[in-house]
């Protein structure tokens, strides 16, 4: 499984929009480049694939289930190069996966560089610094499932992991030491040239494992050119006709602020809906909510739906909150058929691909890195733009403040 011969190359993420992201890099490169939502495809064609296994929300048996699914489907593609997308912030069952992965795919060891010097993201000393700023006394400390407790990336790894066998298996290494032939390196970087040297230390017996900037690195040194600019269908932002935010994080409710003061309709989720055992509330607030945002729409053709300020209790509330939000995208869809929807926040854009059931997504533009939109086909809509929650929109949209 680990040859390199030919020119393919797989990805496999653990949530959407970190595969949109690393996608995105292959569209960049000049390649057909998608991200696919079910390893059960027979077809899959491109050259750059990127399989959403969607497993770090869950619980820790299925999310080994979904794995192992997803390292079948790595098994049957022709022989290539092989990536693993971990999220930046080291949230997610990462040992777990990276240990199951080197078993499956024929691994001896796997070079493990999440954090982004490009985002300010540094681990010095063995700590992860955001902006400077240690990663627990960041909004990472608030995660709902994956929260960040200290910034000693050791202890952070080992919090989330159900196997000692992944914990005894990891070693923490500078950039000027030797490093061990098996197991997992955490590679630690500092700036973009303890990144380029970690990617320079992959070889075919190693798996690439990390965020994008040593993911895009590995990339480079294999050949590809990640710098170029790619055409694509729109040279301009579409008119957005949709917009849909389940992120919390402070640059979305910037933008919302913005959309607001610029006079765009924002429509939040009706209160009575949040609730866990208010599905007469639900029902009954679903019907009321889409007819005003189908008017809107007709009205403006921008609109703007979030979960607003609703009291939502209980452990399951954010994946409660993104399913009705992907309910009202596929109410909505069937009354006014928008061209083109945008949606922020993994889970949110996670929910509603799934309940529209698309399983194929071609990357057709990169707006900036962690912002793509992908063409889903001949439905309505044709288009989705996704992002997570903590990025900005780019300056070519309305959004952006």
């Amino acid at each position: 499984m680990n040859s390199e011969a030919s020119g393919l190359i797989t990805v496999l993420a653990d949530d959407l929009t970190g595969a949109a992201e690393i996608a995105g890099v292959g569209f960049r490169a000049g390649l057909t480049s998608v991200v696919v939502t079910d390893p059960d495809l027979v077809e899959c064609p491109g050259s750059f694939i990127c399989l959403d296994t969607d497993s770090r929300s869950m619980d820790a048996e299925k999310s080994n289930r979904s794995l192992h699914r997803a390292i079948a489907w790595a098994r049957s593609r022709p022989a290539g190069m092989t990536l693993k997308k971990v999220d930046s912030a080291l949230r997610g069952r990462i040992l777990d996966e990276l240990e199951s992965l080197l078993q499956g795919l024929d691994y001896r060891r796997a070079i493990l560089v999440p954090n982004n010097p490009s985002f300010g993201r540094n681990v010095r000393d063995g700590k992860y610094y955001i902006d400077d700023v240690p990663i627990h006394r960041t909004g990472f400390a608030d995660d709902p499932e994956f929260p960040a407790t200290t910034c000693n990336v050791l202890e952070l790894l080992a919090e989330f992991t159900s196997s000692p066998q992944s914990v005894d298996s990891l070693t923490l290494k500078r950039p000027d030491e030797a490093i061990p032939e098996e197991g997992i390196i955490f590679g630690q970087v500092a700036c973009q040239d303890d990144v380029e040297y970690w990617a320079g230390r992959v070889d075919i017996d190693t798996l690439p494992a990390g965020g994008i900037d040593f993911l895009t690195a590995c990339l480079r040194v294999r050949g590809l050119s990640t710098n170029h600019v790619r055409r694509s269908r729109s040279r301009t932002a579409p008119p957005i006709q949709l917009f849909i935010s389940g992120s919390t994080a402070p640059a979305s409710r910037t933008e919302i602020a913005t959309a607001r003061r610029r006079g765009i309709p924002v429509l939040g989720m009706p209160p009575e809906s949040a609730g866990v055992n208010g599905e007469n509330a639900w029902t009954i607030g679903l019907k009321t909510w889409s007819r005003r945002v189908v008017a809107e729409m007709a009205r403006t053709q921008q609109v703007v739906v979030n979960i607003g300020d609703v009291d939502a209790p209980g452990p399951d509330a954010p994946g409660r909150l993104s399913q009705r939000l992907s309910t009202l995208v596929r109410v909505v869809t069937k009354e006014c058929e928008p061209e083109h929807i945008f949606a922020e926040g993994d889970a949110t854009a996670s929910a509603i691909i799934s309940r529209m059931n698309w399983k194929y997504l071609e990357i057709t533009r990169e707006w900036a890195p962690g912002v793509v939109t992908v063409f889903v086909g001949g439905s309505q809509p044709q288009f989705f733009t996704m992002k997570p929650g903590s990025y900005p929109w780019p300056k070519e949209f309305w959004l952006a403040p």
